[in-house]
């Protein structure tokens, strides 16, 4: 399937492609991969790291494996290769790195406590690499995107909905939600033609009680 996308991207005119199946948890495998792109291509001027691992366990179930397979692909491996390629992108004093990280890295989730573990460290790392790239003129970043329906994340959302009803609760509290600030909206607009200040200022402070605890839920 690499060699396939390799394929597929050399068939652009002036476009130069080399493809490297690497196991992001093996240090030798990242120098390696990182050292055949700077000879393929000269420098490195961006990178933009994905590579990641999922999983929905319960934390009185998680065993040490689901622990050391999360901590190990998505922060250990983020740690060595952006530490390769950064070793890379110093001479040239110029550099992009983008980490991939979630939102589960901002805050915690009880149904995936060894992932969000794992992006924490990623956005921590990645703050603390940017300063330490900052004088190298090489820019340091992490993206925390949240459900993006991919194949793994569709048999994660199912494990997760069968453990523990989440999912349809979520949905549920969001539409409340979205239904409670258009009616709020609609009677800002009301009150220039309907409501007293007092009664739309009543009725604004129901409606806005009512929204911070769904969004507490």
């Amino acid at each position: 399937r690499i060699d396939e996308v390799e394929k597929t991207m050399e068939a652009v005119p002036g476009v130069k492609a080399v493809s490297n199946c690497c196991n992001v948890t093996s240090k030798a495998q990242i120098d390696a991969m990182v050292d055949e792109a700077v000879k393929a291509f000269g420098r490195i001027d961006i990178l933009n790291h994905v590579a990641g691992v999922f999983g929905a366990v319960d934390f009185l179930e998680a065993t040490e494996e689901d622990y050391d397979k999360q901590l190990n692909v998505n922060t250990k491996g983020t740690f060595f290769v952006d530490q390769a390629v950064l070793r890379a992108m110093i001479p040239n004093r110029a550099g992009k790195i983008v980490n991939m990280c979630s939102q589960a890295g901002k805050y915690g989730f009880p149904t995936n406590v060894a992932y969000t573990t794992s992006k924490f460290g990623v956005t921590g790392m990645t703050q603390s690499i940017a300063q330490y790239a900052a004088p190298y003129n090489i820019n340091v970043n992490c993206v925390c995107p949240g459900i993006v329906r991919t194949n793994i994340w569709e048999k994660a959302l199912e494990d997760i909905e069968e453990k523990t009803g989440l999912i349809q609760r979520y949905h549920r509290t969001r539409s409340a939600i979205a239904s409670l600030h258009q009616q709020k909206a609609r009677l800002e607009e009301l009150n220039q033609t309907r409501f007293g200040d007092h009664e739309l200022e009543d009725i604004t402070a129901q409606l806005q009680e009512a929204i911070d605890q769904l969004e507490r839920e």
